[in-house]
């Protein structure tokens, strides 16, 4: 009953209030008269929560003229003029939107904000690694860094070398001036010198010698002083006459008495230095009389075929102990008359060419008979055609014909000129070649050059082989003197091809060389050793002419001729003993040589006399001497003879 009672007076009330609202809208204030009622106002947004995370940002999209109010403004901001939301801390809060003209009308949203992810901090990764090597090239420097990690260059050091200065750093031809890649690297210092004036210049010879000769090997060498001053000189020699100086400061000594040197600094023309060499006029005289002996090994004692007639005989020849012949040379004068048939003088019948001597042409007779004999034999009017100069054996040395006059004996005939043709080929040096033919096209070539020079072909128009040479190979020349010109050529003798004999021979037989004649018969060793001091001691310097001009018959004509010194194997030696005969009166003219002996197997003029029947050691001296030259030294020597069973073929 008393729930009945209070739910009706509840209901009453309700009724009660609702009508007297009703009566407050009829009822307008003012009596005015009322319109037609108002649509209610609204926000169009209908969200009405937002997460977002701490620094997310949000937009909010309204269209109505709205105003905003922040419930917690540490976890929210926002910016009114573009309506965007940013979350600043972690929390909730609301954001409450108004209509500016009716702000009861609003709308609310609820704003939750979340912390950020932390960030995870990644493992640091490690770190490449390059290299620096240094080259110093002689500087020095502290603190070279010899590694570095990418992406961290560190600076270049400075080294420092004394008397330089630093260029810098180099890799090739780049220089590098930092170190700003990611690489190895490989620096170079590369130095300038600093400027040292040269103060003084310093000499040096290499042989510190009381005597200089002219075959003693010298050279200069130099040292600008003060330590780092410029070492570009210049060198002059100033008596040129007495010696020259080559590009590497050898000495070419060419006479005796003083030669004089001088080196200026190329830097510093107040800066010089001069040296006076003493040179004696001769080479060495010990190394000379040293060189001479001959050793046990190399005596000549042999079996051989002397061809005196075309079968020859056998017989044996010995040779010296010594490189010399110990006598005196002996000319007996034996002329051909002037106006014999065999002596045409000294031009050609018809004028044309006229003897030069610029060879020495050396025969065996090829016929018995003594050396008086065979001199006879070209002397005796009518006996003869042929004529030669000198005739040597046992007996003596004769001479026949003038040193100015023609002779006919090496089979080359007069009727063509002996002339020096340029080969085109610059000489080089002084060594020995030998000409041969360029088999394609017919030149003479000097070693792999090809000359300007066409060889002569044979009868039937054919290029000649290289194998139909004489012994002693085609004539040359140098066209000047050795010390006055850097471009000197080879010049080539006027040659032809000799049909009797098959073979490329030389002109210059008759009408350019002394003809000698040397016997067979009996000591033929004697007979050449007598030769070579003939040519050697007397033609050769007589004549200007050297060994190298010294010929075979068989260079004029092809001739096998000197048969028995050729078949004996002898020439070679024959000319080393021409050589020392040459020497000894080129170099020593106011010396005095005697050899001297007890050995009853040595002759006097130390020729070997006979052989022992077992091999047997001799010993003999040699005195050397000149009061000029204040040159007094005996030399001894020992050698073993071989048995006279050793004498073979």
């Amino acid at each position: 009953m008393k729930k009945f009672i209070l739910s009706f007076f509840v209901i009453a009330l309700a009724f009660l209030l609702i009508g007297c609202n009703k009566q407050e809208e009829k009822q307008p204030t003012g009596g005015e008269k009322t319109s037609d009622p108002t649509p209610a106002a609204t926000i169009s947004y209908d969200v009405k929560e937002k997460t977002l995370k701490v620094g997310e940002t949000f937009v909010i999209e309204v269209s109505e003229n709205v105003g905003f109010a922040v419930g917690n403004s540490k976890i929210i901001s926002l910016d009114k003029a573009t309506k965007t939301v940013t979350a600043l801390a972690s929390g909730e809060t609301t954001l409450t939107i108004y209509l500016n003209d009716n702000p009861t009308v609003k709308v609310t949203v609820k704003f939750t904000v979340e912390a950020d992810e932390p960030s995870v901090t990644p493992e640091p990764s490690e770190k490449e690694k390059y290299t620096i090597s240094y080259d110093l090239d002689g500087g020095l420097c502290d603190g070279l860094v010899l590694e570095f990690e990418e992406n961290t260059y560190p600076n270049l050091p400075i080294p420092t070398k004394e008397g330089f200065d630093f260029l810098g750093w180099f890799e090739g031809e780049t220089q590098v001036r930092s170190i700003n890649a990611n690489k190895n690297y490989e620096l170079v210092a590369k130095w300038q010198a600093k400027e040292v004036l040269p103060e003084s210049i310093e000499i040096i010879l290499s042989n510190e010698e009381e005597i200089y000769y002219l075959d003693t090997p010298l050279q200069l060498s130099y040292k600008v002083l003060p330590e780092g001053a410029s070492q570009e000189v210049e060198w002059k020699a100033i008596n040129k006459s007495k010696a020259t100086l080559n590009d590497d400061l050898t000495v070419n000594i060419l006479h005796g008495n003083e030669a004089t040197f001088k080196v200026t600094s190329t830097v510093n023309e107040d800066v010089s230095a001069s040296i006076t060499i003493k040179i004696r006029a001769y080479i060495n005289p010990t190394n000379f009389i040293n060189s001479l002996a001959v050793d046990s090994e190399d005596i000549v004692a042999q079996k051989i075929r002397a061809y005196s007639s075309n079968e020859g005989y056998e017989t044996y020849i010995l040779g010296s102990v010594y490189k010399l012949l110990f006598e005196k040379i002996t000319i007996t004068e034996n002329w051909v008359p002037e106006g014999a048939y065999n002596r045409p003088g000294t031009t050609t019948a018809d004028g044309l060419r006229t003897f030069y001597p610029w060879f020495i042409c050396v025969h065996d007779v090829g016929a018995p008979g003594n050396a008086k004999a065979n001199s006879d034999y070209c002397v005796n009017p009518g006996g003869t055609e042929v004529s030669y100069h000198f005739t040597v054996g046992n007996d003596g040395i004769f001479q026949q014909l003038p040193l100015n006059e023609i002779g006919w004996h090496a089979a080359d005939g007069t009727g063509v000129a002996f002339t020096w043709d340029d080969s085109g080929v610059v000489a080089e040096d002084d060594s020995d070649i030998r000409i041969t033919i360029n088999q394609t096209n017919g030149k003479y070539m000097i070693g792999d050059k090809e000359t300007l020079i066409t060889a002569p072909t044979d009868s039937a128009g054919r290029i000649v082989p290289n194998s139909k040479m004489p012994y002693t190979g085609i004539n040359y020349t140098i066209d000047n003197d050795p010390k006055s010109s850097t471009y000197r050529h080879y010049l080539i003798g006027t040659t032809y091809f000799n049909t009797g004999y098959g073979i490329i021979a030389n002109h210059g037989g008759n009408l350019n060389s002394i003809g000698i004649e040397s016997t067979v018969i009996g000591n033929i060793f004697y007979t050449w050793e007598r030769l070579a001091k003939l040519i050697g001691s007397k033609l050769l310097p007589g004549l200007n002419l050297t060994v190298k001009d010294v010929k075979q018959h068989n260079t004029f004509c092809g001739k096998d001729c000197p048969q028995t010194m050729r078949k004996a194997g002898k020439w070679e030696t024959f000319l080393d003993y021409i050589e020392q005969e040459y020497i000894l009166a080129t170099q020593f003219h106011s010396f005095t040589i005697e050899f001297s002996s007890d050995s009853p197997y040595l002759n006097s003029n130390g020729m070997i006399k006979t052989l022992p029947d077992t091999p047997t050691e001799v010993e003999y001296s040699i005195k050397f001497y000149s009061e000029t030259e204040g040159y007094d030294q005996t030399f001894n020597f020992k050698v073993t003879l071989p048995a006279k069973s050793a004498i073979t073929y």
